[in-house]
């Protein structure tokens, strides 16, 4: 069993998408997405930090986790009839319409691998809203990614991430990490089966800065009353001093 984790800047509902059918990661993390080890059944896990939500550095929560079920190349993702639903509609009233994040559509007789070869549609998150254009840079960036991971199992506790019991606690990088850290073994299999067996798959709780609607009321969901787990970190937001290191997504 592998287990690729990193730190999460932004929750947004934009990278990784958690709403539909599937959570998709379509965007951003591009040396994770087009890592060939990350293949059907490796599992992505995003933690908070302290540029996301003031989390210390050791003291990381879970904000989702995902098994990936499929991996689709950028140009083949916008294609699918499956996930036309992720195509950004930025005059739709609901925001879960607005956040989709299958943004990219390959030109005809396009290069896949040249970033300037693809059409991105308008969006909340990587488009140039100054200029009402294409941010070139965050398009290059998720171009390189090559790939579009796909989960049908996830687990997304979005703006009330999960404080992880030591003993589960899986191996979260401490700076800054492109690659994210890779927990395998029975470490991986003792965190996953702890989140497998206590949660139900899917959307838990709405994104951190969730640009929420009418509908979705731009809350969290009430949460059930849960066990404090044993932890060395100090109870969540009640430590917001502690000094840390500045993390990228």
């Amino acid at each position: 069993m592998r287990l690729y984790s990193y730190k999460m800047t932004h929750d947004s509902g934009f990278a990784p998408n958690p709403f539909g059918e599937w959570l998709t990661l379509a965007t951003c993390k591009p040396y994770i997405r087009m890592n060939d080890n990350v293949e059907k059944g490796t599992w992505i896990a995003g933690f908070s930090s302290v540029a996301l939500n003031h989390d210390a550095v050791g003291c990381e929560r879970l904000v989702y986790l995902m098994e990936v079920s499929e991996r689709l190349s950028i140009g083949d993702y916008y294609k699918d009839s499956r996930f036309q639903n992720k195509i950004p509609d930025m005059s739709a009233k609901s925001a879960i319409e607005r956040a989709g994040d299958n943004i990219y559509e390959l030109l005809p007789s396009g290069d896949p691998k040249d970033y300037t070869h693809y059409r991105q549609v308008k969006n909340p998150s990587h488009w140039d809203i100054k200029q009402d254009k294409p941010h070139m840079g965050c398009q290059e960036e998720d171009i390189s990614g090559k790939y579009v991971l796909i989960a049908k199992t996830f687990y997304y506790f979005g703006c009330e991430p999960l404080v992880i019991p030591d003993e589960y606690r899986p191996s979260v990088p401490k700076g800054s990490s492109v690659y994210g850290n890779l927990t395998e073994g029975d470490r991986a299999k003792a965190f996953i089966g702890f989140i497998c067996d206590q949660y139900k798959t899917g959307l838990i709780h709405l994104p951190h800065t969730f640009d929420a609607d009418e509908k979705t009321c731009g809350s969290c969901a009430p949460k059930p009353a849960e066990k404090t787990p044993k932890t060395t970190c100090a109870p969540p937001n009640q430590n917001p001093s502690r000094q840390a290191t500045t993390q990228s997504r």
